[in-house]
């Protein structure tokens, strides 16, 4: 998928008809594959959201690509594949790996680099990782309100 492919709520209906709050996440209701992964891309389209900007410069990985990660032998339900072939077929929408703050391993199959993908609940279990870690060096205080941290919280529903 390219990077200057436009995806915008009008090439959605143009390409997979009238949105469908009921079916947006299903196959079950007639979705297709192509249109589950692109609800989730650009959800924020469809589904009351806020941004918190930035409030530093984005830190820059360095690129060190190891091609022999794709030639690892990966266990699935139809026998052993090459890792890549699982990310080809799998269905996921990317792949990023980070050895050392260096990017090893940056595959997209059913996105492109630029969008930016919805996490849901998987944001949980990092969220957790990283509370433990600052808590475990002494830089975070749980017994703090989340807005204590991100001010930004504090009048969005989320505090």
């Amino acid at each position: 998928m390219s990077d200057s492919a436009l995806y915008d709520i009008d090439e959605y209906r143009k390409r997979f008809g009238q949105f469908s709050v009921e079916t947006w996440a299903s196959g079950n209701g007639g979705a297709t594959a192509d249109e589950v992964r692109f609800n989730y891309i650009h959800a924020t389209q469809f589904f009351p959201h806020a941004v918190i900007a930035r409030s530093d410069a984005v830190s820059r990985l360095e690129l060190q690509h190891n091609d022999a990660l794709e030639s690892v032998s990966t266990s699935t339900p139809l026998g052993a594949w090459p890792f890549g072939r699982f990310i080809e077929e799998s269905g996921m929408d990317g792949v990023l790996i980070i050895r050392r703050g260096r990017i090893v391993l940056e595959k997209y199959v059913g996105m492109r680099r630029i969008d930016a993908h919805i996490w849901w609940s998987v944001s949980k279990a990092l969220a957790a990782l990283l509370v433990a870690m600052l808590e475990d060096r002494k830089q975070l205080d749980v017994s703090r309100n989340i807005d204590f941290y991100i001010p930004e919280l504090q009048t969005s529903g989320f505090a």
